[in-house]
């Protein structure tokens, strides 16, 4: 981590590489091992996040399948993990505890014991990592700990599983199926650069992005750059609504010309360089995921930005220099992440 601007670095070992989380030592050499697999099995059966798609819980299915689309099903995180509460009990759903950060696993065997309506099993797997509940990825290496027992009963609906340890337990496979890295950004102290914060993000529905990282920059920086950063979106500041489409449409945001719309509300920020800063937060986080403009940004009711052009900057336009920071970022970022935004109205593309 980089003392001076909270920026990681590349040598950092928890920072992510460029393309996914880097894992460094034997873990690496298994990664490599398994990249052609997972990327054949990764293809088969995909939501449109990309994720391998578990099956659901079936009256003929073996406990041990059971227990491994379980595992599977973990990768989804909505609604407290409702896709994979479906292989609980009630019981078992209503005590297990899913928050906090979940351990990313491998080579997971379940070594069981069975009876006619009971089997009892303990799961052996290798730890790569784990990912906190505000998706953050850092590597680790070593055994899974006895993380306890885990009991299935059949039922009338099939095996459930009725006791299961706290906590969530990612398979390495799906989550790298599932989650797709993205990029947060803050300001520097000085004002004058924007600084990554690199996320794990798991959103079935691309037009849920943009609301999905807006309200992780509403949330702040990952805690280690809490003192070396400036966030210009903090409390009170909220979301008014879902991004949507700069014309106010629920499909298609960021896609096309279609660009996007943000409405807060709540703004405490007067001085007009905190506001481009706050637009550049958002809009850096946008372009880099390929939610693209032009992007419409409101604060209660008003367009965030005084002071210029009604009609907005012209999107062709390079704004003034005084009106935004240098960014610390990739060089293949696209250029319309700077040049092409709007406070207010669509425009006409480029």
């Amino acid at each position: 981590m980089n003392p001076r601007s909270g920026a990681a670095d590349a040598t950092d070992p928890g920072d992510p590489g460029e393309y996914g989380p880097v894992v460094r030592g034997r873990a690496a050499g298994r990664l490599r091992e398994r990249a052609q697999f997972v990327g054949a099995a990764s293809h088969r059966h995909r939501r449109a996040s990309g994720a391998v798609e578990p099956a659901q819980a079936d009256p003929g299915m073996d406990p041990d399948v059971l227990l491994r689309e379980f595992l599977k099903a973990t990768a989804d995180p909505a609604n407290r993990h409702l896709a994979a509460r479906q292989f609980l009990t009630q019981s078992a759903s209503n005590a297990w505890d899913d928050a906090g950060s979940a351990l990313l696993i491998d080579h997971v065997v379940f070594v069981e014991t069975r009876g006619a309506e009971r089997v009892s099993a303990t799961m052996r797997a290798d730890i790569l990592g784990s990912l906190s509940d505000i998706g953050v990825f850092e590597t680790a290496e070593g055994q899974l700990p006895d993380p306890g027992p885990i009991e299935l009963v059949k039922t009338p609906g099939g095996w459930r599983i009725d006791r299961l340890p706290n906590g969530v337990f990612l398979d390495w496979q799906q989550f790298q199926a599932t989650y797709k890295r993205n990029t947060l950004y803050f300001a520097d102290p000085t004002g004058k650069t924007v600084v990554p914060d690199p996320r794990y993000v798991a959103v079935s529905d691309h037009d849920q992005l943009a609301t999905e990282l807006v309200s992780k920059l509403l949330s702040g920086p990952r805690p280690e750059m809490t003192h070396t950063v400036r966030n210009l979106l903090a409390p009170p500041l909220r979301l008014r609504g879902p991004v949507t489409r700069a014309d106010g449409g629920k499909s298609g945001i960021g896609k096309g010309y279609g660009g996007a719309r943000i409405d807060l509300e709540k703004l405490s920020t007067t001085d007009p360089h905190s506001r481009q800063l706050l637009a550049a937060q958002i809009i850096w986080t946008l372009a880099r995921a390929d939610i693209r403009g032009p992007y419409v940004i409101n604060a209660d009711g008003a367009p965030l930005a005084t002071g210029l052009p009604k009609d907005g900057i012209p999107p062709t336009s390079p704004p003034p220099t005084r009106a935004w920071p240098t960014v610390r970022a990739p060089a293949c970022t696209p250029w319309w992440a700077v040049h092409w935004w709007r406070w207010t109205g669509s425009g006409s593309p480029p």
